[in-house]
């Protein structure tokens, strides 16, 4: 049995996710995120439907398609392989790290990196849950335009501007 939310007399599954309650729980969720990630405030949270394979599709739709400038992608396992396959069906890729040949045991160093100033974006995959990989330097990940993250088989999705 589902838990009531207070003064609601259903529980979040049950209430419209335009009500004023489910809009709360969303908000306090994306502060959360926020403060935890250390999130600045010229960036947005945004809360999508569907898997990760979803996601990997929607980012090169809306910010390669019709960009002049590649999507440059930083492979550093699995999920990074399948985010480049979305890709490729909507514009110009380029791989600019991949760890294939040392199994996708390390992560690119900061000078490793070759950030085209006309990309559409940069693409990382800030952790792997096949190999224990973490990018946990801030000045790698500073310079990524997008970034996926998996939190607790969930995945979360930061779309950061380049300029």
């Amino acid at each position: 049995e589902m838990l009531c939310l207070p003064g609601c007399g259903a529980s979040v599954m049950e209430i419209s996710h335009r009500s004023k309650q489910f809009m709360a729980i969303q908000e306090a969720a994306k502060q959360r995120i926020i403060r935890l990630l250390g999130v600045p405030d010229s960036y947005d949270v945004l809360f999508l439907q569907g898997g990760s394979r979803l996601q990997f599709s929607m980012i090169p739709m809306n910010l390669l398609r019709g960009h002049a400038g590649p999507a440059q992608y930083v492979l550093t396992g699995s999920w990074g392989k399948y985010a480049l396959a979305e890709a490729k069906k909507e514009g110009a890729t380029e791989v600019i790290f991949d760890a294939a040949a040392t199994n996708y045991d390390r992560l690119p160093g900061a000078g490793e990196l070759k950030v085209r100033s006309d990309a559409a974006y940069v693409h990382v995959q800030s952790s792997a849950t096949r190999r224990p990989t973490f990018f946990i330097d801030r000045s790698i990940s500073r310079s990524m335009a997008c970034c996926t993250l998996v939190l607790k088989r969930t995945l979360a999705l930061l779309v950061l501007p380049l300029w």
